[in-house]
């Protein structure tokens, strides 16, 4: 993998204090949740260095591949003062997004985490489903090709149900449009190549959703490099 540096301002600043985290932190971290739980220092999510630690979770999303990719840790721009320092990117612009966009799955995984913590066994916490996608994950297409994304063969391990969605992720890619999504909530995607003048890349993900308590996701990038 090759090294980088990136540079983010205090996550307090950038994605806030979450504040509305009083009764998860409480309950589902520092009570029940063995002496890692207890040792939690604060009353609610803010935790400045946990978007450097999520890079390292492998969910699906291959934000370790390129700091553009974006992913739990957010996204980054190349700095074009020096050859491999990168700075937070704006999603839609707005600076915050690229962590926000993915607060909530993260913070379920954290409470998934605490859980097994305390687990007697595999069946007494749950577990992220697992998300597959026949093929490969990085294609390349002509303009007007249809394409299709089978995950059908995505599960559970704990037998629960699970739900997809599909979407672009436009910030992560070069394509400067979106393309029409058919069929974005079941296993099987259909979109058709849009028309370009140069190769350009679009950055699909899947998200698998189970029902188990916490909620919890996986994910998969799937890159499509379009050519005239």
């Amino acid at each position: 993998m090759a090294r980088y540096a990136w540079f983010r301002q205090d996550c307090g600043n950038i994605i806030g204090k979450q504040k509305d985290t009083y009764n998860f932190i409480e309950n589902e971290v520092k009570k029940n949740h063995g002496p890692l739980g207890k040792l939690y220092p604060q009353d609610y999510v803010s935790e400045g260095d946990s978007p450097a630690f999520l890079y390292s979770i492998a969910n699906g999303l291959r934000n370790h591949e390129n700091p553009t990719y974006g992913g739990w840790g957010g996204r980054f721009e190349k700095f074009d003062k020096f050859e491999n320092v990168y700075v937070d990117a704006e999603d839609d612009g707005n600076k915050k997004k690229s962590l926000k966009r993915w607060v909530k799955d993260a913070n379920r995984n954290f409470g998934a985490r605490m859980d097994w913590c305390v687990a007697t066994s595999y069946e007494d916490a749950n577990h992220a489903p697992i998300a597959v996608i026949k093929g490969n994950i990085d294609l390349t297409v002509k303009s007007g090709k249809k394409i299709k994304m089978d995950a059908g063969k995505s599960s559970d391990p704990d037998g629960n149900d699970i739900q997809f969605n599909w979407w672009q992720y436009k910030d992560a890619g070069s394509y400067d449009g979106l393309v029409e999504l058919q069929n974005s909530e079941n296993a099987n995607l259909y979109f058709v190549a849009p028309d370009v003048s140069k190769p350009e890349t679009i950055h699909i993900i899947l998200k698998v959703t189970d029902n188990g308590s916490p909620v919890l996701d996986s994910y998969k990038r799937i890159i499509i490099t379009v050519l005239p």
